[in-house]
């Protein structure tokens, strides 16, 4: 079996694999020979490190304790010390992302076999082949600790940069535009694009002549298929692949990124915003052969954010995965929750049944206290924007049917966020002076009421459009587990913790008493919600709302409970009565059926046959 982790940090993945293998292979001896008295423990861990184990990291300290970690593995062991294996072509210092050469990069096609070029005689792909499986052998060679390391090195470094200067004048000669293009429109950015790519290969060149001149100087560059060829490189391996990738990828916001120009030129899931864990996705679905297992610890901000959605089709579409375990504290450096999934690489993927689990924490998890659901895969491809929700798969489709038959909010309705001032601000006043408007922070926005007392802001301090703020709208509260809002017809400014929307095409009173109802909690509970440590409403999720089709009747009964409720709130009366009968008017004005509403809320108050008399026209 071959294990890789593409960013081993210190080595704990693979290690763990390790001591799996290990330990299946020491209850086979003993199943086989009735004890483990001669069971010769050190020379199998040598032959799985040998064999099976893989890494790489951009950081050489990584690197050093990866090994370290791996040697002392051994030693527990062993009765007498034993020189240990060199590992510098098993866990390797290197880009997993991006093959560079100082600052440039180096996209080998190893797929070029022209024999125009007259590199390698006629069969040119045959003759890589065989300088790859040197390459191979001689890496293997090098583990032993009493091969000659030095000669070796020079061997294996010398193969290397020819093959490299070899594969890279073959790509200048079939690929390349070695003359300056002098066409117009897009042709000719397309070929001032290959022309700069050919100079950049010819300069690889350059500096791969004169490395090859310079024996002492060592080649730091890494490409998967010249340092792994024995998996990786097709030319000799037809089932090239790792069995298993493991790993925990790094975590960084392509804000801080410096070659983003270039991951974004070749990984598919590197547009708009996105993270260095989600390209590491691709790039294992990359490395994976067919059916391999492909398991990453992640951020669980990748099941529901919007700007993942491409690597979530891209997962989905590409394998099928079996167990996902969102699981909080994981990290005893980094209070942060986690997404933990099992998955194996399938081109043509079946509808995989999925074992969702969550749990607050790893002991509550290791003692088996943790929420377990399951559902189709599909039902993730089928949903908006590619979502990973923990339901089950009538909660699943019920969702995807509120989502998909209605419009959303942001289609017919125009939001915005309140003043970029906090509640605290000097500009927010406590009297009503002349030419002074009330002014809400989000502590005054409560489900369906304002509270007092309201302070007050200049006209004049007003930045964002009074004539927007005068109208009749709705005012959401950013804070907060669960959307509450309320209607405002007092042309109330508000600052940055309170949103707004008007709108011409829906009542707002409705909109109201729809944003505050049982059915939007469950959507938003559902489709939207993420952990934080201070639960807010987000703007962009509001917008997302899925709104009923227009209904006369029921939206003429819906706007008089949110007067009733707003008068009752007024008076401090209780209003959990009104709100049911909200609640059961927008049920059916998302034409929802009795069996549909249990699901949503299996202690429903009222009978299905109150619900069914319920008429829309």
């Amino acid at each position: 079996v071959k294990i890789c982790d593409p960013a081993i940090g210190s080595g704990a993945f693979p290690m763990g694999l390790l001591q799996e293998i290990f330990t299946a292979k020491q209850t086979l001896w003993h199943f086989e020979h009735g004890s483990l008295k001669d069971f010769p423990a050190s020379d199998v861990k040598l032959n799985i490190i040998q064999n099976s184990i893989y890494g790489v990291d951009i950081e050489k300290g990584a690197v050093d304790i990866a090994r370290l970690r791996f040697w002392l593995s051994l030693v527990v062991d062993e009765e007498e010390p034993k020189a240990l294996p060199n590992l510098d072509y098993k866990i390797v210092v290197g880009n997993s992302l991006i093959s560079k050469l100082g600052n440039d990069i180096i996209d080998i096609d190893w797929n070029l076999n022209e024999t125009s070029h007259g590199l390698f005689g006629a069969d040119l792909a045959k003759q890589k082949g065989e300088l790859l499986k040197i390459i191979s052998a001689e890496q293997k060679e090098f583990f032993n600790p009493d091969s000659n390391k030095k000669k070796l090195t020079a061997d294996i470094r010398k193969l290397k940069i020819d093959l490299l200067i070899n594969q890279l004048e073959l790509m200048v000669t079939t690929k390349g535009i070695e003359t300056k293009p002098n066409s117009t429109g897009k042709k000719l950015a397309e070929q001032t694009d290959l022309y700069l790519q050919t100079l950049g290969w010819k300069d690889s060149i350059k500096q791969l002549k004169k490395l090859k001149d310079q024996p002492d100087k060592p080649l730091d560059f890494f490409d998967w298929k010249l340092d792994f060829p024995e998996v990786l490189n097709e030319l000799i391996n037809p089932n090239a692949g790792f069995d298993i990738v493991i790993g925990n990828p790094p975590y960084v916001s392509n804000k801080d990124l410096k070659d983003k120009t270039n991951l974004e030129s070749k990984y598919k899931t590197a547009k708009g915003q996105y993270d260095l864990f989600s390209l590491f996705i691709e790039l294992s679905f990359i490395l994976c052969k067919e059916k391999g297992i492909h398991s990453f610890i992640i951020p669980d901000s990748y099941v529901g954010r919007s700007n993942f959605t491409n690597s979530r089709a891209e997962f989905f579409s590409k394998s099928n995965c079996k167990k996902l375990l969102h699981i909080n504290n994981v990290f005893e450096s980094a209070n942060v929750s986690s997404l933990i999934y099992l998955t194996q690489k399938c081109l043509k993927p079946h509808n995989s049944y999925i074992s969702y689990v969550k749990a607050v924490s790893v002991s509550d998890w290791k003692n088996s206290s943790f929420s377990q659901i399951s559902f189709f895969q599909d039902l993730i491809l089928n949903t908006n924007n590619h979502r990973i929700l923990h339901l089950d798969s009538v909660s699943y489709r019920l969702l995807q049917k509120l989502l998909k038959s209605t419009i959303n909010i942001e289609s017919c309705c125009f939001l915005w966020r309140g003043e970029e001032i906090g509640k605290k601000s000097d500009l927010i006043i406590e009297t009503n002076i002349k030419n002074s408007l009330p002014i809400l922070s989000g502590s005054n926005v409560q489900k369906y009421a304002i509270k007092q007392p309201v302070k007050y802001i200049k006209r004049s301090n007003v930045s964002k459009p009074i004539s927007d703020y005068s109208k009749e709208k709705v005012v959401v509260r950013q804070l907060g587990e669960v959307i509450n809002s309320t209607f405002d017809k007092d042309q109330c400014i508000t600052t940055q913790s309170v949103y707004n929307i008007v709108s011409d095409l829906f009542p707002i009173k409705v909109l109201t008493g729809i944003l505050n109802s049982s059915l939007i909690n469950f959507i938003y509970q559902n489709y939207f919600k993420e952990k934080q440590e201070f639960p807010r409403i987000l703007l962009e999720n509001i917008k997302e709302l899925p709104l009923p089709v227009k209904n006369r009747r029921i939206f003429s009964e819906v706007s008089k409970l949110v007067d009733k409720i707003i008068s009752q709130k007024s008076q401090g009366n209780e209003t959990t009565t009104i709100e049911q009968q909200i609640d059961s008017l927008v049920y059916k004005l998302y034409d929802l059926t009795y069996d549909e509403v249990k699901v949503i809320d299996p202690n429903v108050p009222f009978r299905k046959k109150e619900y069914e008399s319920i008429e829309l026209e």
